[in-house]
């Protein structure tokens, strides 16, 4: 999972998630519901949407303000991954890591999108432990 950015470290396993704004966007709304109430549990902000509107719309608003992008490998790579490139290349966002969610048939296109930026994947089904873990991304 981790490509060398937000290496697990034991002893900062204490993060106070209260505090971390995750940008989650799924084009699957049952999923991105699912997804926002497990992220939720372990007390992180979500801004939730699944449509490329309100992504465009929630990056202008609230991007600068986020800690961790999660969003969908269709979302991020449609249209020769114009989102993604979006991100990567405004300077309020490209501080922000970009986790993609993809599921076992995408890795091919995922793995694209780490070589244009994406700092990590996620393949679904999510696991507890991958979510409770996410703000390691925020250690560089």
């Amino acid at each position: 999972m981790d490509k060398g950015k937000g290496v697990i470290c034991h002893q900062r396993d204490h993060a106070d998630r209260s505090k971390i704004r995750i940008l989650l966007y799924d084009n699957n709304a049952e999923s991105c519901h699912e997804i926002s109430a497990a992220l939720n549990k372990y007390s992180y902000q979500v801004a939730a949407v699944w449509t490329a509107r309100e992504v465009y719309q929630t990056l202008n608003s609230e991007g600068p303000h986020a800690h961790i992008i999660l969003a969908e490998v269709n979302l991020l790579m449609a249209n020769n991954a114009r989102m993604l490139k979006h991100i990567m290349h405004d300077k309020k966002l490209q501080q922000i890591p970009v986790i993609i969610i993809t599921t076992q048939d995408q890795v091919s296109i995922t793995i694209k999108g780490v070589s244009l930026g994406a700092a990590d994947y996620l393949v679904k089904p999510l696991h507890k432990d991958q979510l409770s873990s996410l703000w390691m991304h925020m250690q560089k």
